[in-house]
């Protein structure tokens, strides 16, 4: 009999634990597990000749078959993580599912009100999930019941999913944390198994996920593993920071959905041998959080891969706001007569979070900064996100935190500037734990779920749209938090202009213009040391002094794009970032490339020390 079921279609499991070979890097994966991390059904014993077999066969044959009799498999290209033959772990007989923990689902069904009463949050809908058992599979149902756990559906899963099964082009607008990765994924996966004429392209790839961000990427990916659990259907996940080497391995097997962010995808399409014409019998196209698509500068990319892409496909564009750049996009990426759908009401943030800013003298910032913090971790069980504009200050405020705090508080970084592996694995600490401090560039602003962030604390001007969506990682499925934007008052008038219309107010912490943070003062005091050993040593600067001079590149290049924004011309923007520089510690400020200096259109600019 096993060996009629491995003719099936079913690879070999050649690792005895089955979660280790399928887990999705920087996302821990919603199943039901026990405390040591391992599938239930996996580590109940086996007696007798016939277990001892299973043993010795090292979980070989698959278990857990759906209703359907298929069974879902993950791959990824992430060195130790999943191998692209292997199954993803299954749900527990029944016997022993009421032995396991209840699993947290992704999207809250109610929260208490004041005087006790359940509140609907207000992207939940009253459509019950059983409401789609009519219209999807019953693998689909029983993975969103046994393994979701969901009683009823988001608004914008109760109005996508059965515009979307029908087979049409979507357009559909909603707010991150509302449930729109299930809202692309379920009818996704109906489709492609419901197709009943086989592709005449060997292996097709029959759905593809793009993604901007590679920790979203491996969201969508354990999202969409949950999902399949009981379909006899492939997930892989390819993005850049990974070897080639790796995709390539996964593309030796078979791969229904693929998620992909777009750099990597076009790579392949360009120059990885038969890859473009497996994509020829791609039937779904979803482009998730399009806006940010078209922010992060992937136009000329998106519009590239859908030339390799058949006109005869199902397109799905969620996204969160609608920039003019993207309503053009959809123009080419949609067909004539698509639906619409948008969730996102008058209210341009979560009215479930409290949103303050602070305006404080320049010299005051970092400070300031440290006083802010320390009021939002002075709440038991703390989550706070720190968010700066760019890659090279959230290092330098990392460092700076890092050290102020020493093991009195932990302290995490994530930016593009780090290597895909330290993401990943700084990204599931992030996760898993209370009592913590994330600073980050905008690879965190969009789509990731960290559960429970209690605070968001934003340094300096913000586009209004990223506000928004970095405001988002807190009061997550109906639970409250709050906000604060730190600003100087250099930036402060055309940061809010940037801001008008959104509910920000003053804030109510007492923060006194040339009040010094201890610990912030003792920092700067070892900057201001190994600045002094560099100098007489004669060497190239490192560690701290390093770190400040690329932070005033990179503060130095930012403000360059925005001047406009700001009213400031490029010699104010110099002296500015000049006085960044000592706010920082140095003494003076570094030097710079000449070439970056032409590049930023600064040259003849007084002020600068180039060499």
């Amino acid at each position: 009999g096993g060996r009629r079921r491995r003719r099936g279609g079913q690879g070999r499991n050649n690792n005895t634990n089955p979660d280790t070979t399928t887990n999705v890097p920087a996302v821990q994966p919603r199943e039901g597990k026990d405390a040591a991390g391992e599938d239930a059904a996996s580590s109940q014993p086996s007696t007798g000749r016939r277990g001892r077999r299973r043993r010795r066969r090292g979980g070989r044959r698959g278990r857990g078959r759906g209703s359907d009799g298929g069974r879902g498999e993950i791959t990824s290209n992430h060195s130790g993580q999943a191998n692209p033959t292997e199954l993803a772990p299954k749900m527990p007989p029944p016997s022993q599912q009421q032995q396991q923990p209840q699993q947290q689902p992704q999207q809250q069904q109610n929260t208490e009100g004041a005087e006790g009463k359940a509140k609907k949050p207000s992207f939940m809908s009253d459509t019950r999930v059983d409401a789609l058992s009519g219209m999807v599979s019953r693998n689909t149902s029983r993975a969103l019941a046994e393994v979701f756990g969901f009683e009823y559906l988001t608004e914008i899963q109760a109005q996508s999913i059965p515009i979307a099964l029908k087979g049409g082009d979507l357009l559909a607008r909603a707010k991150t944390g509302t449930g729109k990765t299930l809202g692309f994924l379920i009818p996704t996966v109906e489709v492609i198994t419901k197709a009943s004429s086989p592709s005449a392209t060997a292996m097709p790839i029959k759905a593809l996920v793009l993604s901007p961000t590679r920790e979203l990427a491996a969201q969508i990916a354990a999202e969409g593993k949950n999902l399949i659990r009981f379909h006899n259907l492939r997930l892989g996940v390819v993005t850049g920071g990974v070897s080639k080497g790796k995709d390539n391995t996964l593309f030796r097997n078979r791969v229904d959905i693929l998620v992909a962010t777009p750099g990597r995808l076009l790579d392949h399409l360009e120059n990885t041998s038969g890859f473009k014409e497996r994509c020829g019998g791609l039937m779904v196209l979803i482009l998730d959080e399009a806006d940010q698509l078209m922010e992060m500068g992937f136009q000329r990319e998106v519009r590239k891969i859908l030339s390799f892409l058949p006109r005869e496909r199902q397109t799905l564009l969620f996204s969160a706001t609608m920039p003019k750049d993207l309503r053009d996009m959809v123009g080419i990426c949609l067909r004539q007569g698509h639906s619409f759908v948008n969730t996102v009401k008058n209210q341009d943030t979560n009215r479930q979070v409290e949103q303050e800013y602070l305006s404080v003298p320049f010299h005051s910032h970092l400070h300031a900064l440290g006083y802010v913090i320390d009021a939002a971790t002075s709440e038991p069980n703390y989550k706070v996100i720190i968010f700066s504009s760019t890659a090279r200050v959230c290092g330098l405020l990392a460092e700076f935190f890092g050290r102020a705090y020493g093991k009195s508080k932990k302290v995490l970084q994530i930016h593009s500037r780090m290597s895909q592996g330290k993401r990943t694995s700084t990204s599931t600490k992030f996760r898993k734990e209370t009592n913590v401090i994330l600073f980050t560039s905008d690879v965190s602003a969009r789509g990731v779920d960290y559960p429970d962030v209690t605070f968001v604390i934003q340094v300096g001007l913000v586009e209004k749209a990223t506000y928004i969506h970095r405001l988002g990682r807190t009061a997550r499925i109906g639970k409250n938090g709050k906000g604060l934007i730190l600003l100087n008052d250099n930036e402060f008038k055309g940061a809010m202009r940037v801001l008008s219309g959104l509910p920000i107010k003053p804030s109510s912490l007492d923060f006194k213009s040339g009040q010094a943070h201890p610990l912030i003062s003792r920092v700067l005091s070892i900057v201001k040391l190994e600045h002094q050993k560099t100098e007489a040593s004669g060497r190239e600067p490192q560690g701290l002094v390093k770190a400040c001079g690329q932070a005033y590149v990179a503060w130095l290049g930012f403000y360059n794009s925005n001047l406009r924004k700001l009213g400031w011309n490029k010699q104010i923007l110099v002296e500015y970032a000049n006085e960044f520089s000592q706010i920082i510690g140095l003494p003076y400020p570094p030097k710079m490339l000449k070439r970056t200096v032409g590049k930023m259109g600064l040259k003849g600019v007084p002020g600068l020390n180039i060499g």
